[in-house]
């Protein structure tokens, strides 16, 4: 192939990327970091994550009490414990490349009477 229909194809694929980066049903970030400074203005705070490609935009988000239990897209099984008093959040995002990336919140503050944490890790987590 010849440099100007390369260049072309090149330019077509990063406006596709850019154009599915923006109409993404969800908030989208350009960084972990911009992600971790979007979640501490809504009150969370970083626990965990998985995956490393950015930008990067949120699919869904799930919550639970004192820890949380979800899967992969790869369905393997990922178990956050240990976190008594604390409400968890997983938000699953999906890079621009198509990677999936999953990052695990937890609330700033604890609740001032927790359940035990038996009650509520093992709880379906509430998707929203």
């Amino acid at each position: 192939m010849n440099k100007p229909i390369l260049l072309g194809l090149a330019a077509l694929v990063v406006v596709s990327a850019a154009l599915i980066f923006l109409l993404s049903s969800g908030d989208c970030h350009a960084s972990l970091d911009a992600l971790k400074a979007s979640a501490a203005r809504e009150g969370w705070q970083f626990a965990g994550r998985h995956g490393e490609a950015w930008p990067a935009c949120e699919q869904r988000r799930e919550e639970a009490d004192n820890g949380i239990v979800f899967r992969r897209a790869n369905g393997v099984e990922q178990r956050y414990q240990g976190f008594n008093g604390y409400r968890m959040q997983v938000r699953f995002l999906r890079a621009t490349a198509g990677d999936e990336i999953i990052v695990v919140l937890r609330s700033a503050q604890a609740r001032a009477n927790p359940r035990d944490e038996s009650e509520s890790v093992e709880l379906e987590p509430r998707v929203r």
